[in-house]
């Protein structure tokens, strides 16, 4: 499958390395990724020294003022080397412009599989932006639920869903449910049939709730339906759902 890059501010392809199967491939990617968070933590530092020195100014000074200028402005493009300035453009835009939202659409799904494949390297303290990785991951999949799941993209999104009804529970992976109808077509009925009849019954109960919110377009996804769902089928309370 090809794949459109949007690269309107400089070549982030190299950010797909960080979910690479290649053990060497992923950790240059990741230590690049690292290094470009810590070049723009050291910005941030910067901003902030010159503040607090600037302080016992009534206004602060000319001299002051550029250079704190200087330090926000490399705090800004250091990070947007990183991962987070094309999932950032993929965020930007509301309501969402849709040729945007299918260019920058590869980079959302990206954010999505490092969490899924790599989570210890995705939620490191020392490659994580100022927001917090959860939030972030909640904004992507807000996005996509909200914007949809372009044609091309939707295997991918359909494996995320798929592999978040099979693990253990992390957080905000109830919102993949926003997405299931974006995605629902034989094939994936087919594969939420099959986990449907899982021996581990939290996987089956949670393919039988992906069901559920296919089959009934009027349903509103929130955090509480799935809870909901689970007491009207007798089993109001299961451990790691």
């Amino acid at each position: 499958m090809s794949v459109m890059f949007a690269d309107l501010s400089g070549d982030h392809r190299w950010v797909f390395d960080l979910v690479a199967d290649a053990d060497s491939v992923r950790a240059k990617a990741l230590a690049r990724h690292v290094e470009l968070k810590s070049e723009s933590s050291r910005a941030m530092d910067w901003y902030n020294q010159l503040w607090h020195e600037s302080q016992p100014f009534a206004e602060v000074p000319p001299a002051y003022q550029a250079e704190m200028d200087q330090a926000l402005a490399a705090m800004a493009w250091f990070n947007d080397q990183t991962v987070f300035g094309p999932v950032g453009r993929f965020l930007k835009y509301v309501p969402v412009d849709p040729l945007m939202h299918l260019l920058y659409t590869p980079f959302g799904l990206l954010y999505l599989r490092w969490e899924a494949r790599y989570p210890a390297q995705w939620s490191a303290p020392d490659g994580t932006t100022w927001s917090h990785q959860w939030g972030c991951k909640e904004l992507v999949l807000g996005r996509f639920a909200g914007g949809g799941v372009p044609p091309e993209y939707r295997e991918q999104m359909a494996e995320l869903i798929l592999a978040a009804v099979q693990r253990p529970y992390r957080c905000k992976d109830w919102m993949y449910a926003l997405s299931v109808r974006h995605v629902w077509d034989a094939r994936f009925a087919s594969a939420i049939d099959r986990l449907s009849q899982a021996d581990d019954l939290l996987v089956a109960l949670r393919a039988q709730f992906l069901r559920h919110v296919a089959v009934n377009d009027e349903l509103r996804i929130k955090r509480v339906t799935w809870h909901r769902w689970l007491a009207s089928q007798g089993r109001p309370s299961l451990r790691g759902s």
